[in-house]
């Protein structure tokens, strides 16, 4: 039975043991995407705003690793704040499971910002910003979130789960889902049907892509 870590690293004193869970061939951790991509005011793509909403049982593990109780009435920014740090800066070392290419050449972010919990009750949402440090073109922009290590599975929330803000009108979005096999073949091309040609995070099928392509 294989131990894996959840990757919410909580400041409590000093610093908290994280918690284990033990789960047999199957994802720890469920996250429901919504992203966007933002762009700048001269059609260069500025970065990506997420909105992560977890698992019950993650967000309630987290809550309690922290010393909060899901069953206080309300549960503000203010006091998930020391949480939302912490679980930005654990997700640093994973390059935030968010792989942004143009052209092919991979693009790091910069960074987050503009970084915050939300407490529905039920479940947590994190928001963020992920800013490139330049605009990067929007010429064949493509985006893949995936875990490699197949510990957190991440799925794109029904209707729209990827838009655009501030896109030039002749801009196109494609989102390809884990198993959709006619939104990868759009999205990858000849890549798809090459097991010689390995874009970011191949698993080709079983990541989740998003691609912008504009005109001009």
């Amino acid at each position: 039975m294989k131990r894996s870590l959840i990757w919410f690293v909580i400041v409590a004193t000093l610093c908290v043991c994280i918690h284990a869970r033990h789960v047999d061939a199957h994802p720890d951790i469920l996250v429901h995407m919504h992203d966007a991509v933002i762009f700048d005011g001269n059609g260069s793509i500025s970065g990506v705003r997420v909105s992560w909403t977890y698992d019950r049982e993650t967000s309630v593990t987290a809550l309690r690793s922290s010393g909060l109780n899901e069953s206080a009435p309300h549960l503000g920014r203010d006091q998930l704040d020391p949480l939302a740090r912490a679980t930005v800066n654990s997700l640093r070392a994973s390059d935030f499971y968010t792989f942004a290419r143009v052209n092919g050449t991979k693009q790091p972010f910069d960074g987050a910002s503009d970084s915050w919990l939300e407490w529905d009750g039920s479940v947590l949402t994190l928001h963020m910003a992920l800013n490139f440090k330049q605009p990067v073109s929007n010429s064949n922009f493509t985006l893949e979130l995936f875990d490699e290590t197949d510990e957190i599975e991440f799925d794109f929330q029904e209707g729209d789960a990827v838009i655009m803000t501030k896109a030039p009108k002749d801009c196109a979005l494609v989102v390809a889902r884990p198993g959709d096999a006619a939104a990868q073949r759009e999205l990858l091309g000849d890549a798809y049907l090459n097991p010689n040609v390995q874009p970011v995070g191949w698993d080709a099928q079983y990541s989740n892509k998003v691609s912008v392509r504009c005109l001009s």
